[in-house]
Order: structure tokens, then sequence, then C-alpha cells
């Protein structure tokens, strides 16, 4: 019954981020994925995140000296020993991130994801929008399980 555990805390988790659509400092992408983390691996210290973006700007200074939002969630799912997958190997509740075209200018933006039962559940600044991971044209380019 592991998996039905992990699917009622998933339903949990996602309903209460859903609830919160403060965005900035309370549940930036990066702190949706880590608080996620810590609920199913104990283990993972997802306080490395906490406070430590309060907004745009601290965000992008977190970024430039990570190296990006891929370098950075990449070494900490690596330290922390969650097992890189692609998407299709995706398991229930695995973390990950996708990258969607920007519309009105050049370039892309890359939100993270939790894999749900059927969906991808992204973290934006409206709350939590779900895309069907069968239909949906982008899929996550990194992803692991947790």
């Amino acid at each position: 019954m592991i998996h039905s555990d992990r699917a009622e805390r998933l339903a949990e988790y996602l309903a209460g981020v859903g609830a919160d659509a403060r965005f900035w400092p309370n549940d930036h992408c990066l702190l949706y994925l880590a608080r996620w983390a810590g609920i199913v691996r104990p283990d993972f210290d997802a306080s490395v995140y906490e406070c430590r973006v309060a907004g745009r700007v601290s965000a992008h200074r977190l970024l430039l000296a990570s190296g990006g939002v891929e370098p950075l969630l990449n070494a900490q799912a690596t330290a922390a020993g969650f097992e890189r997958v692609d998407a299709a190997g995706a398991g229930l509740g695995a973390i990950g991130l996708i990258r969607v075209p920007r519309v009105e200018r050049p370039g892309h933006m890359t939100f993270g994801c939790i894999r749900t039962p059927r969906r991808w559940a992204i973290r934006s600044h409206d709350g939590v929008v779900s895309l069907s991971a069968d239909t949906i044209k982008v899929q996550p380019h990194m992803v692991w399980n947790v």
C-alpha cells in the first residue's frame, strides 16, 4: 500500500499548494519540488531552499551562482541519491523540469513539475497547473524518481 499512501500524500500536498497562490517567497518552483521531496524522503533537507529566494532578483542571483536551474537541481538530486529517469520512466511523485518556449520573446521558461497518476503538476504564479502526461507536446527534459 506504499503506492496508495504516496498518492494520498501527493494529493494532500498539491491541494495545499494550490490553495496558496503566493509565489514569492512561499512556494516558488524549486521550493515546490524540495518540499515534496522532503515529504517522501525525510532524509532530504528541503531547508536549503527555505528563505533563499524572496523574489525574482534573489532567484536570479541563486541561479546565476549555481549555473542555472538545471545544474542546481541536478546537483541537489544527485547528492540526495534520486534516480534520474526519462519522462516515460517517471514514477508517481517523481520531480522534474519542463522547458516551455516563450511566446512573446525568444527563449524559454523552465518550471518544476511533479508526476501525478496521469499528469505533470506545475507550480505557477496562479497555483498548481496540471498537464496531461499523454497529450502535452513538451515532456519534462529532466526527471528524477524520489
